[in-house]
């Protein structure tokens, strides 16, 4: 359906912003189909744990918030009403939804505080960061941007213990590289 550009939605005008790009209308899709690769048992494993982590937000948290944190903490829009991820999207802030090294970041700088306050050696403190990051990216599904975040993360902390600096384009090209050294078809993945 060909929908005519809002003058003010949200305090934002899309009429304003996409006139300048040549854009006079917008497009809705009246229906969808997702298709979906057929995945291993080893990914459909960790999808399950993440379904099951999305099934307690549900089960725990109130019904407007739940569909929400999912999509932030699990990467789970599926839940998300139409025009809650239509709001965040022409408010501009729809990345937040999905997951990215943001949410991981988040995680390890909250995990980074807590343990500097513990005062861990540097092995301990090391195999603590690489647990929690690999439990987030097993719970989010095997989320490919997580997967990248993580592993650009890990890499870095594996270098530094052994005290050589790595720049961080370097650790963005080595997971890059690792995550196409199993799944080869990932390179063409937007979310890597």
């Amino acid at each position: 359906t060909f929908l005519p550009l809002s003058e003010n939605s949200l305090g934002f005008s899309e009429k304003d912003t996409y006139l300048e790009y040549g854009a006079t209308m917008s497009l809705e899709a009246d229906s969808y189909e997702f298709i979906e690769a057929n995945e291993n048992s080893f990914i459909s494993f960790f999808k399950s744990i993440n379904r099951s982590f999305a099934k307690r937000f549900k089960n725990n948290v109130n019904s407007t918030t739940s569909p929400i944190l999912s999509a932030l903490f699990l990467g789970n829009r599926e839940s998300l009403e139409d025009n809650v991820s239509r709001d965040f999207s022409r408010i501009g802030i729809s990345h937040i939804l999905s997951l990215s090294g943001m949410h991981l970041a988040i995680l390890v700088g909250i995990l980074e505080l807590l343990i500097n306050k513990l005062k861990l050696n540097k092995i301990l403190r090391y195999l603590v960061f690489v647990s929690v990051i690999f439990g987030y990216i097993l719970m989010t599904g095997l989320s490919l941007s997580c997967l990248r975040a993580g592993l650009m993360i890990i890499i870095v902390y594996t270098i530094e213990l052994f005290f050589v600096h790595l720049n961080r384009l370097s650790s963005l090209f080595i997971s890059v590289f690792i995550i196409c050294l199993f799944s080869p078809y990932a390179i063409f993945s937007p979310s890597l």
